[in-house]
């Protein structure tokens, strides 16, 4: 296949369109007599003041640069298939791991739902796919897909795997890396969507400087979904004990580092543009048509949001795309040559036994 077609988003049956902001209006709830079916989506001509200017939409450019260098993984997530594509029975395997099945055709987002899964991670998810279609109108492809809202990855390779998406995955798997729900909120422990936290976090940053920082590192979370997590545990200062864990010089490098990626790789542009990509390219990979199963249902802006309440709603609002935009997104870069692949798991080899050290001296200052 010309990598000009690998590299490239299609889209062949749909004209140029025009940036045009989107509004979402949803009735008083408070009323009984309202439904959310009187909700609506429109469309204006021109923005109200104070709306940005389409013109000064991010994503207008009069060229596309090269996406991150992460969207590599893009191809390696998918590898698996790529001799042998993916049919429906594929697809069909995954219905047993999988909390819902979601469609494209014809540009319309369709769901089947299974399960419930934890708090509102699927509500969200479903969301980011429909913000992704008004992001860029008209350029989904025609798709089937599995998706899982758990965290451990479960898929292991075969020469035939099915496909399934999902927020995670490792070395042993071939689970489908996706944007996890957050980015577009977590409600149920207020974490804001991830383009209003992020600018928080730049401004926090330029705030306080690296060496006036206290150092300490804080996380919070279930130690029992993986060894990694428990392995946090053991540097946790409670009881009394603090291990005396102070490497400010490699702290300060790892943490500016990680911000500076975060904050500006990882930017909501970008995961829009990485989601865009990755189905792209598990769209071509797909050896039959989509279509409808008996129980899927269209996807709405107006039932998705307004039926909503509390910190739901009100993260649903602010993560909505207010723009669409006829801008060509950024240029997947060509997958990893063997060479390229090794080094870089020569460098995540020799970064953990770095770490491992400095863990193991940190321990031994402590006892």
């Amino acid at each position: 296949m010309p990598s000009s077609m690998v590299n490239s988003i299609p889209h062949p049956h749909h004209p140029p369109y025009q940036s045009k902001p989107f509004k979402l209006a949803c009735p008083n709830q408070t009323s009984p007599s309202l439904s959310s079916n009187l909700c609506r989506t429109t469309t204006i001509a021109s923005p109200p003041s104070p709306a940005p200017s389409p013109y000064n939409d991010p994503l207008i450019t009069s060229s596309s640069p090269s996406c991150p260098s992460y969207f590599r993984w893009i191809h390696e997530d998918l590898k698996p298939w790529a001799s042998t594509g993916i049919t429906r029975d594929m697809v069909e395997r995954a219905q047993s791991m999988a909390a819902f099945r979601l469609l494209v055709i014809g540009g319309r987002l369709y769901v089947e739902q299974y399960h419930r899964v934890f708090q509102t991670r699927d509500l969200f998810t479903l969301w980011g796919f429909v913000q992704l279609a008004n992001r860029f109108p008209g350029r989904l492809p025609d798709l089937d897909l599995m998706f899982n809202c758990e965290d451990p990855p479960t898929v292991k390779n075969s020469p035939s795997p099915p496909p399934l998406f999902r927020y995670c995955k490792d070395d042993t798997t071939v689970d489908i890396l996706f944007p996890d729900w957050s980015f577009w909120g977590w409600a149920e422990i207020n974490i804001k969507p991830w383009k209003e936290l992020s600018e928080e976090m730049k401004d926090a940053n330029k705030r306080v400087k690296w060496k006036k920082r206290r150092p300490y590192a804080y996380w919070k979370g279930n130690e029992g979904v993986s060894r990694h997590r428990q392995d946090l545990m053991r540097c946790n200062p409670s009881h009394g004990h603090d291990w005396n864990a102070r490497v400010h010089n490699q702290a300060q490098k790892i943490g500016k580092k990680g911000s500076g990626f975060i904050l500006e790789e990882v930017s909501m542009d970008y995961v829009y543009q990485y989601m865009l990509h990755l189905l792209t390219e598990y769209a071509k990979l797909l050896r039959y048509k989509p279509s409808l199963p008996e129980k899927a249902t269209e996807l709405f802006l107006e039932s998705m949001a307004c039926d909503q309440g509390g910190k739901v709603r009100e993260f649903l609002m602010e993560s909505m795309v207010s723009w669409a935009s006829n801008a060509e997104p950024c240029t997947l870069p060509p997958p990893y040559g063997a060479e390229e692949l090794e080094e870089l798991r020569s460098k995540k080899n020799a970064a953990i036994k770095e770490v491992e050290k400095w863990e193991k001296e940190a321990w031994d200052k402590g006892h």
